[in-house]
């Protein structure tokens, strides 16, 4: 597929999404997707608990091996105190991190974007990958449906300003 075919309506795409009249619905549609993967703290908490007691069961095996003359009674116990600690720690690393989105933030990014958003239309090569790879934008295509799909993962801080002439 040629990239012309993708690159207008991506950008029209874009202009739209982005553009003051479409701004109260991006940020809306933004608080949906931030509401998914902002995390509770006590939540977290949760997900720290079983790596917290199974690091204190692994120290309490340790030492009561240093104390005991037969350690080898202590094996299997200390084996699955570290399956408990591997996993938990699996665990912690899958979860989200502690961060949500707040509004105010969102509407600082689609702000943001806007002006990106204009400049999408007539941007050179070189300044249109750069615009992209600020909004986070990728683009995969799949040659047996014929189609790309197409994401924006915008970063947390967003430091764009208005760019070109004064």
């Amino acid at each position: 597929m040629p990239e012309a075919a993708v690159i207008e309506p991506v950008n029209g795409y874009i202009s739209q999404v982005f553009s003051p009249e479409q701004r109260e619905k991006t940020v809306l549609a933004m608080l949906g997707v931030a509401g998914e993967v902002a995390v509770n703290p006590e939540r977290s908490e949760e997900a720290r608990r079983p790596l917290s007691q199974a690091k204190t069961r692994l120290t309490r095996l340790r030492e009561a091996i240093e104390a005991v003359a037969d350690p080898g009674a202590l094996i299997e116990p200390l084996n699955r105190a570290k399956e408990e600690r591997d996993a938990a720690e699996e665990d912690l690393a899958r979860a989200p991190a502690e961060e949500s989105i707040g509004r105010a933030e969102l509407e600082a990014m689609v702000d943001a974007f806007g002006e990106l958003g204009r400049q999408v239309g007539n941007a050179s090569p070189g300044r249109l990958q750069e615009l992209y790879g600020e909004i986070g934008l990728e683009m995969v295509y799949n040659a047996k449906e014929r189609t790309v799909d197409v994401t924006i993962r915008p970063p947390r801080r967003v430091n764009a300003g208005v760019r070109g002439g004064t």
